[in-house]
């Protein structure tokens, strides 16, 4: 239901469904279904306050998101742990487990902080900002 119009986009109060219990974002509030979960959403059908409508996100956006999430800090470790390997055959250290695992750290860690530069250019975007697509009532 659309609880309130913000400039083009719409708040949208939504009931949790069994897939929020698997995504975490929101915290332990995920779990609970009682919880209910607002949305920023385009609206460009014009849906006004207290009218029900139906939400969707495009597909390819949610593979999208999917893949960035989880393949930039996969990518990240990848590249910190073969520059540790470098380093430690640069320096003549064996075995290399040390820097193998230093390696993956700040590479997993410098993946997580590019993630985060992404999602902030993505949400300043709204490209990942889920649309109203029927006036249910």
């Amino acid at each position: 239901m659309v609880r309130e119009l913000v400039g083009p986009d719409a708040l949208v109060r939504m009931r949790r469904t069994s897939m929020c219990a698997s995504c975490r974002k929101c915290g332990p509030a995920a779990t609970d279904p009682a919880m209910e979960l607002l949305v920023l959403a385009r609206n460009p059908l014009g849906a006004q306050p207290g009218q029900w409508v139906r939400v969707e996100m495009d597909p390819r956006r949610a593979l999208t998101a999917a893949i960035l999430v989880y393949g930039v800090p996969l990518l990240g470790a990848l590249i910190g742990c073969l520059g540790g390997w470098v380093a430690a055959h640069l320096m003549g250290v064996l075995p290399p487990d040390v820097w193998l695992a230093v390696g993956l750290i700040a590479g997993f860690g410098k993946g997580v902080w590019v993630l985060r530069l992404l999602d902030r250019r993505a949400t300043a975007r709204g490209d990942f900002k889920p649309e109203i697509k029927e006036i249910v009532s």
